[in-house]
């Protein structure tokens, strides 16, 4: 199925939303503040865009069923990995041996990628987070798949051919009715937030440090072909 009419298919289930914000923690130990998950990602460092976010959001949080992500936390996920940990406790887990190996691959299967614009507008909802569409001509889903190449990287649900491209905006807050946000979501539904050059990737690790969110720690950053 196109990503389009995925898109639409969650924006047009909006009026039946049963927010499930435990998908919004893939991260063992959120509560605890605790926890290292790998993510191949791109940093959304605009200053025009972020600002136009903000506004945005400050318009969503007048309803409490809105939980805000700050500016450092906004990005676009490329592919999910998994959890650093010295030894294995689930399937999923990635020692740093994997680690080391997977870097200098990462580096080498990007490493003749071009950058390209995305646009980020038009919101929408998963039942985890709100977030901004992104237009891209099928780009990040490129990166997605040339990331799945590299041995020892595992698809998921949410990657090829599932994977759409997204930067969250916030996620809901538990417990909450949230029909009145999705009216606001609605007098939303068609900004645009601005263009920006897509021009790197990293392999971060988003961890807590005494944060309500993630803080991403970079492992890697690749710098796309202009």
């Amino acid at each position: 199925m196109p990503i389009v009419e995925k898109l639409d298919d969650f924006w047009n289930a909006r009026g039946n939303l049963q927010p499930n914000t435990r998908t919004f923690r893939p991260f063992r130990g959120w509560e605890q503040g605790a926890g290292k998950h790998l993510v191949f990602l791109f940093r959304v460092n605009s200053p025009e865009i972020l600002s136009n976010i903000a506004e945005v959001q400050a318009d969503l949080s007048r309803d409490e069923a809105f939980v805000p992500f700050p500016g450092n936390y906004i990005h676009i996920t490329v592919k999910v990995w998994g959890f650093l940990e010295d030894k294995r406790a689930a399937p999923g887990d990635i020692l740093p041996e994997e680690l080391g190996h997977v870097i200098p691959q990462f580096q080498a299967k990007l490493s003749s990628s071009k950058a390209f614009d995305a646009k980020l507008g038009r919101l929408n909802v998963f039942p985890s987070v709100v977030f901004t569409e992104v237009q891209d001509g099928g780009c990040f889903a490129e990166l997605n798949r040339k990331v799945l190449e590299i041995p020892g990287i595992e698809a998921r649900w949410s990657d090829h051919p599932n994977y759409i491209p997204h930067a969250a905006l916030g996620t809901f807050k538990d417990g909450m009715n949230v029909k009145p946000l999705i009216k606001r979501l609605e007098a939303h539904r068609d900004i645009s937030f601005g263009t920006i050059n897509v021009n790197n990737v990293e392999l971060v690790i988003a961890h807590w440090r005494d944060t309500k969110f993630p803080i991403f720690e970079s492992m890697c950053r690749i710098e796309l072909q202009p």
